[in-house]
């Protein structure tokens, strides 16, 4: 009997943190869509009109975004770019969404496209309805 409350009261105390835990980012939690996707179109036309909506809770990213490790071509080395692209509804990188000026070397703007296509984020959130959204960052290579 001792025994089980004692589980009882740990697995409690567990479920309580966690619920109060921030993410990964060290951020408290964002707001998630309430909206089923058939009742958002609306406010995805909105976005995709014009991306400074009022009221629109941004795109946060799951994870803290690095540059690539590893060697960076020498007309890039030390720079710092703006990246701007565009994340969906479901949170992932649209695939040609990135227009920023990389490299001369081919070979490797294509596998950093690639790389940043693998990140996730919480999508921007506009009444209640996940939205797609630009976002940007500055990487120093």
């Amino acid at each position: 009997m001792l025994r089980s409350v004692w589980v009882s009261f740990l697995l409690g105390s567990m479920a309580s943190c966690a619920a109060s835990a921030p993410n990964r980012t060290g951020a408290a939690t964002a707001p998630r869509a309430t909206r089923p996707y058939a009742e958002c179109g609306a406010e995805r036309s909105k976005m995709l009109k014009d991306s400074q909506v009022p009221g629109v809770v941004p795109a946060q990213p799951t994870g803290i975004i690095l540059p690539p490790a590893g060697r960076s071509p020498d007309d890039v080395r030390g720079q710092t770019r703006l990246l701007i692209f565009f994340v969906d509804e479901e949170g992932r990188v649209a695939r040609d969404s990135s227009d920023a000026p990389l490299s001369t070397d081919v070979g490797w703007s294509r596998e950093f496209r690639a790389w940043l296509r693998r990140y996730r984020f919480l999508p921007a959130i506009l009444n209640g309805c996940a939205v797609p959204s630009q976002f940007s960052i500055r990487f120093t290579f």
